[in-house]
């Protein structure tokens, strides 16, 4: 957990990753700028997801597949 710096779709962006103690929350806020202007993609889930039983995988690790395939339309 914490703040880490990385690129989506060759954009740098800013990934800040986060875990509510006593509720078994995950989350995930990444910001990426783009033209002058600032996206937020944020991701909150419970400790449980259906991918990380079928697959042996975390939610985070679905997080992060999913932001891999974001693009921005010119």
């Amino acid at each position: 957990m914490g703040k880490v710096n990385t690129a989506i779709d060759e954009k740098e962006a800013i990934a800040i990753s986060y875990h509510i103690q006593g509720f078994g929350r995950l989350g995930t806020v990444t910001y990426v700028v783009n033209r002058g202007n600032v996206y937020i993609l944020a991701f909150l889930a419970g400790g449980e997801c259906p991918a990380a039983y079928k697959y042996d995988i975390s939610e985070l690790y679905v997080l992060t597949q999913i932001l891999s395939t974001f693009r921005f339309a010119e």
